[in-house]
């Protein structure tokens, strides 16, 4: 499991105050056959239900199932779009902490606060065969959290605020439409 500082928890906090509520969206069924597939395993640092257990913790309450392109901004309830993560690492992963992206035929993670003192360098994706990852939700996922984290550090975690979000989601839909130009045109909700 990674150890998250209080800056992480106060991301998380902003960014899950904003978010309307996405249930109506998921695929409950779907993610829980994701959670199965990977028997409770965090496909980002390889814990699992008895080292959960060990701690004391809800085991299976502890796995969240994470979207690569956030529902909210119009992501695909899809297999290829969801990780099973840990609570911890899918905190990270939601404030843009970690960042999932491809490296040739493998899908690598790593943390995106490189001048941190607790920066570490992640490692591949943790992948079943029969689990692919949609190349347009990774690419979109870290463009969109590269932009979003950069100008937060830039700027201060104070100017957070719908413009600045909207700036986020338009450069993000403008680098997608240069790779995949006919897949996203129905998804965009912001341009």
């Amino acid at each position: 499991m990674t150890n998250f500082d209080h800056k992480t928890v106060d991301l998380y906090s902003l960014f899950k105050d904003q978010a309307f509520e996405i249930d109506l969206f998921r695929n409950k069924e779907l993610e829980d056959d994701v959670k199965e597939l990977y028997q409770y395993n965090c496909q980002f640092c390889c814990i699992n239900m008895e080292d959960v257990a060990d701690l004391g913790l809800d085991s299976q309450e502890q796995f969240k199932i994470a979207h690569l392109w956030d529902l909210k901004f119009s992501g695909p309830a899809e297999m290829t779009n969801m990780l099973c993560l840990c609570a911890e690492c899918e905190m990270s992963f939601a404030v843009g902490r970690f960042i999932v992206q491809k490296e040739g035929s493998k899908f690598k993670w790593f943390s995106y606060y490189p001048d941190e003192m607790d920066w570490f360098e992640g490692g591949l994706v943790a992948l079943q065969d029969t689990h692919k990852l949609s190349e347009e939700c990774v690419l979109w996922h870290s463009t969109y959290n590269k932009k979003r984290t950069s100008d937060i550090r830039e700027k201060g975690l104070e100017s957070w605020n719908q413009q600045v979000e909207d700036q986020c989601l338009t450069h993000a839909n403008q680098e997608l439409k240069k790779v995949f130009p006919d897949h996203v045109s129905s998804r965009i909700k912001h341009d």
